[in-house]
């Protein structure tokens, strides 16, 4: 909430009675009141001399630095019942000083009432309005009650307060949560490599017991082919020995039998036997 300031103004008359005890003054009755409060304080017994009075004013129509009087005037007014003066020497100011007027009241009301001398003048008198500071002031303009204003924003910095912790809290549980989520992908990775390696392992073995079925499906085969070409040897050189054995067995029936038969007594040519001769090897 932005808060405007604009300068404390004193209402207007309300039934006749204004804020300002006296509106209209002049600087003339000024120096008169200062004079009567000077003198009565001065008259007191009981109480020390806390005005020093430089020397005398003057009041004169020429303007001196920007200024209507020519000489000055200096008063000077302690607080806490006036128990610091030490002298009126350290108070005195040089006559050639820069020509200033200072009124320093500081909260201290005196009363033209006031005939005697006690230490109840003194006093501070309080003010028909309290002193504000110009971001009060301006509070009551804005709000009929300054402290509902002030208990709003009281509540309203606590809400930003407990938004902020709120939120301090919820970044933080998002923080934690994307913590989380990154370490779940990366377990997830890792075991994601470690299914993939364990895939390829598996292809790669499955590869080589096919290569070592099929290279040992092809020495079976040719196993098997070498066993059958040593098979048909050996039996071309069975079926070889045995028509060997057939020829010789034949001619030494023809041998034995040209041996029994004289040479004259069949005029027959040899080849006549051939066919008795192959019906005794059958008997044979």
């Amino acid at each position: 909430m932005i808060i405007s300031c604009k300068p404390f103004e004193l209402s207007p008359k309300v039934d006749g009675i204004a804020l300002d005890p006296e509106p209209e003054w002049s600087f003339e009755a000024l120096l008169s009141e200062i004079d009567e409060l000077e003198r009565k304080i001065n008259s007191s017994s009981k109480v020390s001399v806390p005005f020093t009075k430089e020397r005398p004013r003057d009041i004169s129509d020429s303007k001196s630095n920007g200024r209507t009087s020519a000489s000055p005037f200096v008063m000077g007014v302690f607080e806490d019942k006036m128990d610091n003066i030490d002298s009126e020497d350290e108070e005195a100011h040089d006559q050639n000083s820069v020509v200033v007027k200072r009124f320093n009241f500081d909260d201290l009301y005196l009363s033209d009432s006031d005939d005697s001398g006690d230490d109840s003048s003194l006093e501070a008198q309080p003010c028909l309005m309290e002193k504000v500071e110009s971001g009060e002031s301006s509070l009551f303009g804005l709000s009929p009650c300054p402290k509902l204003v002030l208990d709003e924003i009281k509540n309203q910095i606590s809400a930003l307060e407990t938004d902020l912790k709120t939120e301090s809290q919820s970044i933080s549980a998002i923080f934690r949560v994307e913590r989380y989520r990154e370490e779940r992908c990366e377990m997830e990775r890792k075991l994601d490599t470690q299914y993939q390696c364990n895939i390829a392992e598996a292809h790669h073995l499955t590869a080589v017991q096919r290569d070592l079925e099929v290279r040992s499906q092809t020495e079976e085969r040719k196993i098997r082919i070498d066993a059958a070409y040593k098979d048909a040897k050996r039996r071309e050189k069975a079926l070889q020995e045995e028509k060997l054995r057939q020829e010789r067995a034949k001619a030494e029936a023809e041998a034995c039998i040209l041996s029994l038969i004289p040479h004259n007594w069949f005029p027959l040519p040899i080849h006549c036997f051939h066919g008795d001769l192959d019906s005794s090897s059958q008997y044979n």
